[in-house]
């Protein structure tokens, strides 16, 4: 496939990214999509672990989609923090450690934000 070159470029700015269309706009990307920084409930309470709400490690991040997760957290745990649920459809990806694994979230979940976290990217 090809496409039509645009009829006027400019430095983008960005070392890695070159030249860009005249008309194109460069931003950081948080400033314009919202996002998510998961979380870790704390280890040795065993009333946050071994509930039934999924919670994304990077462990789950093995395929383009994550279904399920390996461990579950509790409703105290998230109580405890008022952590807020990732709608199913949001892209994870991890920005420290195991740097660029992603996938899209096919089930409602929280996540890790430890060892490495993961960030998600709202589909909505």
């Amino acid at each position: 496939m090809s496409f039509s070159k645009y009829p006027a470029y400019k430095d983008s700015g960005v070392e890695w990214l070159g030249e860009i269309p005249m008309h194109w706009k460069t931003r950081k990307i948080a400033w314009n999509i919202p996002y998510v920084v998961g979380w870790t409930p704390p280890s040795g309470n065993d009333g946050y672990y071994g509930g039934e709400l999924p919670w994304v490690t990077i462990a789950d991040i093995t395929q383009d989609t994550v279904e399920d997760t390996a461990s579950k957290i509790t409703d105290k745990a998230v109580k405890q923090k008022n952590a807020r649920v990732v709608p199913a459809g949001s892209l994870l990806f991890s920005f420290k450690l195991s740097v660029g694994k992603v996938a899209f979230l096919s089930v409602d979940s929280y996540t890790n934000g430890k060892r490495p976290p993961n960030t998600v990217w709202r589909s909505h």
